[in-house]
Formats: C-alpha cells, structure tokens, sequence
C-alpha cells in the first residue's frame, strides 16, 4: 500500500537543502538548483514538507513579518503538496502567502480550482529581486566586448586605470571588514520606504557570516587606488557545472566605471574555471536593470509570484 504520508523538516545547511534540488534540475532558472540561493532567500526558517520523492521548500519571507514564501512547484505531485500544506498544515503559514520566481511553466501546474481555493492571483513582484528579468551573461562574449551593443561597457571600463586595480579572492580575515563599510555606505543611500538599512544589509551580511564557515561558496574583490571598491559572493548551480549564480554584489559607484570592471574581472577569473555563462540574476530597481542590460544578456528570464494578496 502507498504510504502518502507528509514529513516536515527544517533545513539549515548545504548539505540538507541538496537532495531537494533535483526536482529543479530542468528549469531554466539556475537559482533554483543553488543551495546557497535557498538558504539566503530562506535566512529566516527554511522548511520542506515531503512525500515520497516530491517536496515542496517555503519559508518565512525574508523581509516581511507577516507573510510565507514558498518555491514553485515543478511537477503535479508538487502541486498536490501544495495543497495538503495550504489545507492541512495552515498553522504553519503566515497570513500572506507567497508563491515565489514562478514562470509559466509552474503557473500552468497549478490548477484553476487550487487557485481559486485558495484564493490565489498572478502578481507581478514589487519587493523581491525578479520584479525585472533575471538575466544571464555570457563570460566570453562579455570578455570580447565587440559589437556596438558593448559600447556602455567599454566606455565604463576604459574610465578605469587597469594598473591600480588589485583583483583577489575573498579572504574573510582579510576583506570583513572591508566589506561591512561598502555594505554600510551602500545601504545608507539606498533606503527607501520598502527597505531600511537592515533589510539592505541583511542578504550581505548573512552571506559574509556563511562564506567563512562553509564550503562551496566563494567571493572576489577589488581595491582601486589602494580602497576596497567591491565584492562579488557566488555559487555553482547543482545543475550546470559551467555556469556561476551570482549571489551578492556591490561596488562603489563613486569610482567611475568599478561596477562594469568589477564584472568584467569576475568573467576574466570565470574563463579560467572554464565557466561559460554566469547568471546575474534580476533586479528591484530599474537603474540596476539597465546596468545588467549593459552586460547583453545571453538570456533574460521573466518570473512573477503568486499570492493570496
């Protein structure tokens, strides 16, 4: 006889997250196979709830107080899930829920009589980091910058004297402290009514705390004219071993032209680990939309969410 039963539990490393990404082996959104992208985004509770061989990861929203997230369901097993946890297992919801980097394949697993029960609605994103489409560059064609399409690129990275660049790997007791100032300096410009300087800060350090405890995530920086400029945390999906997933990255803007160089060292370095493409991910803001256009996606991705909202 079919066991159906339904086991929850918390994930809290690599190392627990990985089995339950090979339900997300065939979606083109990368992130969805990077263990440390679902570990960021579910900072604050990440959970699983399984049956058999098909699982469906949510979590706390990782800026709001009163709303879940939950990661698309790729398969209709997932879907049924979905719906044991939003029936069965409410309690451990929030009131909003949130259905997140949904495309239109996981859209159209979920049928018209689960939407409507449980009161859910395509949405746009508003907060999260693919209100604009994830973006993909490609390291070769970024490295060659031929083409009238690259011309914003070379402009930039010519404002930059190559000579006074030093270009290094992440070393925590080296860079920490470095980077807590660019990320302080970043987050008091960029506050607004949707973040504050926690939420802004929070990805950041989060990712600086798990870079010096954990294996298989690692980071780059920049000095220019002898002041730390930038870093660049990433991840390797579980499946492409050719690709990098671009977790965090901030660059000063003061120094003209460091965050096209900034992504132009980090393609140098990736040639060398024979990485052809490397996914940016989207944007919250228009501005950072445009300066990853000025990269020429290889590949965009458009994603949405579903909420009860």
């Amino acid at each position: 006889m079919k066991n159906d039963s339904h086991y929850i539990y918390e994930i809290n490393s690599h190392s627990q997250i990985l089995p339950y990404l090979k339900q997300f082996m065939n979606q083109l959104d990368s992130y969805l196979c990077s263990p440390f992208y679902f570990l960021l985004t579910g900072r604050k509770g990440l959970k699983v709830i399984n049956c058999n061989d098909s699982a469906i990861i949510f979590s706390d929203h990782p800026n709001l107080e009163d709303e879940t997230i939950i990661f698309p369901p790729s398969s209709k097993k997932e879907v049924r899930i979905l719906d044991f946890l939003f029936s069965s297992k409410r309690y451990l919801l929030k009131k909003n829920l949130r259905i997140i980097r949904c495309n239109n394949m996981s859209y159209g697993l979920i049928s018209q009589s689960i939407m409507s029960k449980f009161n859910l609605q395509k949405k746009n994103e508003y907060l999260l980091d693919w209100k604009y489409p994830s973006v993909t560059i490609s390291v070769r064609s970024v490295l060659k910058m031929s083409g009238k399409n690259y011309k914003d690129l070379r402009y930039n990275i010519n404002k930059v004297d190559s000579s006074k660049v030093v270009f290094e790997e992440y070393k925590h007791q080296l860079h920490y402290e470095d980077s807590l100032k660019l990320i302080n300096k970043w987050c008091k410009r960029n506050t607004s009514v949707l973040f504050n300087e926690s939420n802004l800060s929070a990805p950041y350090l989060y990712l600086l705390n798990q870079i010096k405890m954990v294996e298989g995530l690692f980071g780059y920086v920049m000095y220019y004219k002898d002041n730390f400029v930038a870093f660049n945390i990433l991840d390797k999906p579980y499946n492409n071993m050719y690709e990098f997933i671009s977790l965090a990255f901030l660059a000063d803007v003061d120094f003209k032209g460091i965050p096209s160089y900034m992504r132009y060292k980090v393609c140098e370095f990736a040639k060398s680990q024979l990485i052809n493409t490397i996914n940016i991910g989207g944007a919250e803001t228009l501005g950072l939309y445009r300066f990853k256009k000025k990269l020429v996606p290889s590949r965009e991705l458009e994603l949405f969410s579903i909420t009860n909202q």
